[in-house]
């Protein structure tokens, strides 16, 4: 088994080994918001943000920065639909987002330089 997620808040999205169609939790609503506007995006192949919402584990809403874009497609598997990580952002795109944990999209953002 594969496992995408945040240790800190307990969330993940799980697949078989070595496939990178990740699925959410079936309690977990998830959705891909586009990383320039933070706006929602329809179904299809538009990269975005991976969002997800799971009452049940945190009170607020999980993003997984610093930083991993994905596409949805739809599934036969029980929540419907699998994330596909497609890439990291870019300097442009990850610019006003916050400081991760550790620094690293700091570090992202300054080239490693201090």
């Amino acid at each position: 088994m594969d496992v995408l997620g945040m240790t800190e808040t307990l969330t993940a999205l799980i697949d078989r080994q070595g496939v990178m169609a990740k699925v959410p939790h079936p309690l977990s609503t998830v959705f891909l918001l586009d990383p320039l506007t933070l706006e929602p995006l329809e179904e299809g192949a538009q990269e975005g943000l991976v969002c997800l919402f799971n009452p049940f584990v945190t009170s607020w809403l999980e993003c997984f920065y610093p930083g991993d874009l994905m596409t949805s497609r739809p599934s036969a598997t029980f929540y419907g639909r699998e994330f596909i990580y497609q890439r990291r952002l870019t300097v442009k795109e990850g610019w006003s987002l916050q400081r991760a944990c550790g620094g690293s999209m700091e570090e992202m953002m300054t080239g490693g330089q201090r």
